[in-house]
């Protein structure tokens, strides 16, 4: 399997031309967006989805499906703090769907490019991870017989009194 590399690119597209060159990269660019397995979407200063990967708009249809989706306007409007502030946000956001829970490890970043203020966010779906992770605690602090705290965790919360 051959892997293209930059100079395969533009070789290309030196041979239809060198107004292309610009062009098949951005086609490229697009192309690779869309296939990332991790959502990306891009929100200008009113809110407003400019750039959805495939990714993300099965994530943002999973959220709109969801038996609990959080209120849009407050979504929008956390969104539009987030861009304000100018500060990153890492988040861990929960949808539950019928029996199934998912969790997406997304990351907030407002950037200003050509003038316009903009929301980059990226989201991964981690949900097997946390499940892992939470399966981990049980049999750490919990007995598996009784389902009943271990004696650890007693300790710890009579401690804590």
């Amino acid at each position: 399997m051959h892997s293209f590399t930059k100079d395969d690119f533009q070789a290309g597209a030196a041979a239809t031309g060198q107004d292309d060159i610009s062009g098949n990269e951005l086609r490229i660019l697009r192309d690779l967006l869309q296939l990332l397995p991790a959502g990306v979407t891009v929100q200008d200063e009113q809110g407003q989805f400019i750039l959805v990967n495939e990714a993300a708009a099965s994530q943002l249809q999973l959220a709109a499906s969801a038996s609990q989706p959080a209120p849009v306007d407050d979504r929008h409007a956390a969104n539009l703090d987030m861009l304000r502030s100018g500060r990153p946000v890492v988040l861990e956001e929960v949808l539950s769907c019928g029996a199934a829970k998912y969790v997406f490890l997304t990351s907030h970043r407002p950037v200003q490019i050509a003038g316009r203020n903009l929301l980059i966010s990226t989201s991964t779906d981690i949900s097997e991870q946390k499940a892992f992770e939470d399966q981990l605690f049980r049999s750490a602090y919990y007995d598996e017989l009784t389902g009943l705290p271990t004696r650890r965790v007693i300790e710890h919360r009579v401690n804590d009194l």
